[in-house]
């Protein structure tokens, strides 16, 4: 807080539910690893921080359906849960959207550009870098760490890509405004996270952000990566096979 010459946090989040898989993305050490902290302990120090004024609302972050009746059996009061939520990843449709909207939890969604693929930067799905490809979207022995053991849905991509850029050469916009849009006009969506690296990026940015889609487009681009969908599936954890993940 001192760094960022504030006395209080409008929204701090817990960004991972808490297991062994999330605590290995902060620490290697094995002993905190296979000892996690309770859940009971992280709720506790939340809301003493709420109290004590330090932040002011509680959210959580890739919160599946079961760690938020978790959270909830708990009385902790947390009012956002941040989603991976874009045209070639929709899973969090089928059942998480509905269930944050019938508890008043607003969506934060994540990751709107699928990591570059909707930003026409790729001209082909082999120039994506082996950190990106890791993903349930790639074949899993083109992602570097990869481990959900998939076949990926590369070949879906393609063609929804193409489509999508041919929707955004009608509207005359760019790729990433009609991905942008797309994604804030999606009933259940509080609001999204863009990042940009250039002056551009952001200018693209703010012009999706007020970009109006017609219920045409929005219909016509939920049928061109339909079939994205159903090859990934309903498992909104896109790095681990839900068999397997303990995130979702």
């Amino acid at each position: 807080m001192r760094r960022l010459q504030t006395d209080y946090i409008d929204l701090y989040m817990l960004h991972w539910p808490i297991n062994d898989n999330s605590i290995r993305h902060f620490s290697n050490n094995e002993e905190i690893i296979s000892n996690p902290p309770h859940l009971e302990e992280t709720v506790d120090t939340l809301m003493e921080l709420k109290r004590e004024g330090k932040i002011r609302h509680i959210g959580v972050s890739n919160h599946g359906k079961y760690q938020m009746k978790e959270l909830e059996h708990l009385n902790l009061p947390f009012v956002t849960n941040e989603l991976a939520y874009n045209l070639l990843s929709r899973a969090i449709e089928d059942e998480l959207l509905s269930y944050c909207k019938m508890t008043n939890v607003g969506v934060i969604g994540y990751m709107p550009l699928q990591q570059g693929l909707l930003t026409g930067k790729y001209r082909s799905l082999s120039d994506v870098k082996p950190m990106q490809a890791r993903s349930r979207h790639f074949h899993h022995s083109r992602g570097e760490g990869s481990r959900h053991g998939e076949d990926g849905a590369e070949d879906e991509i393609k063609v929804a890509i193409k489509q999508i850029e041919q929707i955004a050469k009608e509207l005359d916009v760019h790729i990433i405004q009609l991905s942008l849009a797309w994604a804030i006009a999606k009933e259940g969506i509080s609001t999204i996270i863009a990042g940009s690296r250039t002056t551009d990026h952001l200018k693209l940015n703010k012009h999706g952000a007020n970009l109006q889609l017609s219920s045409e487009i929005l219909t016509r681009l939920d049928n061109i990566t339909e079939p994205v969908l159903r090859k990934l599936g309903t498992n909104p954890d896109y790095y681990e096979n839900r068999k397997h993940s303990r995130i979702f």
